[in-house]
């Protein structure tokens, strides 16, 4: 006779990170308490805390990150040898770009671009009230790969800060059109229905929009450039909820609109309610189902990691 054993319910001291109980890392990077470029990091998801202070420490290929800053303010140009992913969730904010800031994304709030490795970028509040952006970094190694422009770090340097990970470097080139590509508008997100068998007949008549989709992972998406993670937004009618689902690599949601109730385990026996900005990690294998308790329509967004 087989014995089937059940999932352990979520830890979820490892893998629920309320936004009003994020911690800020004031050593994130070297000047990120310069009044000149001021900004507060706070770690959602950071494995093994690799990063710095985090509420969620359990494995996945990327970390979570909210960045909050004033308006005008944002660190120097700089790049990484990996994707940075920036998603504007309060106020406005611009991604300049290359290697003399002579260009610039502008994101609204649900807007997100990929930045590609090695392209010089900063992230500057550019709207006229505190922001929120979200950064995803697709990397196993985020803190120890950071370039600069020389000048830059010669300047670092003169006034004191020397931070051994900070090396001088030029960006590299890349056209316009190259970086349209990287782009995903909110508003000119595929709508796709269909995606999450089941949906439909558990009563969930909302769409998911896929943002990055990488290689053949389901569903139309705005970015397919290589991530380990594929991510999307779904969109839920008051009252309604997903079909149970469990799937074999670990699923993070966080809350963008309205207020979620999320059962998860055995009998979907376990449950947390998911506001705005709220992250939440569900391990490989745990059923879990989401659905809309506010009375408005309500969005949650959906990293499904590819890796862990």
């Amino acid at each position: 006779m087989n014995t089937v054993l059940a999932p352990p319910p979520v830890d979820l001291a490892r893998r629920f990170a309320p936004y009003a109980d994020l911690r800020e890392e004031t050593k994130a990077f070297a000047d990120v308490q310069d009044p000149r470029f001021r900004r507060k990091i706070q770690y959602a998801i950071s494995p093994k805390g690799r990063a710095g202070l985090c509420n969620i420490d359990a494995p996945h290929s990327f970390e979570v990150t909210f960045l909050e800053s004033m308006p005008s303010k944002g660190p120097v140009l700089h790049y990484h040898n990996y994707p940075e992913i920036f998603i504007a969730m309060q106020g406005q904010y611009s991604i300049v770009w290359g290697n003399h800031g002579e260009h610039r994304v502008v994101l609204e709030p649900l807007d997100i671009f990929s930045v590609p490795p090695y392209l010089m970028r900063q992230v500057v509040n550019t709207g006229d009230c505190p922001g929120i952006s979200m950064v995803l970094l697709d990397d196993e190694d985020p803190i120890n790969n950071i370039w600069i422009l020389q000048r830059e770090l010669d300047r670092e340097r003169a006034e004191g800060k020397v931070d051994p990970r900070r090396k001088g470097a030029i960006g590299r080139e890349m056209s316009e059109f190259q970086i349209a590509r990287q782009v995903a508008k909110f508003a000119d997100l595929p709508e796709n229905r269909g995606v999450f068998p089941g949906d439909e007949a558990a009563g969930d008549p909302g769409a998911v929009y896929y943002a990055i989709k990488p290689g053949a992972h389901g569903g139309t998406a705005a970015i397919t450039s290589h991530h380990r993670f594929a991510l999307a937004y779904h969109h839920t009618a008051p009252g309604r909820g997903s079909a149970v689902r469990s799937t074999d690599k670990t699923t993070v949601l966080i809350g963008m609109r309205g207020r979620y109730e999320v059962k998860m385990g055995p009998g979907l026996a376990q449950r947390v309610e998911l506001g705005v900005r709220d992250t939440l990690s569900i391990p490989p294998g745990m059923p879990h189902q989401a659905t809309a308790i506010d009375g408005g329509g309500s969005l949650i967004m959906a990293i499904f990691d590819l890796v862990y």
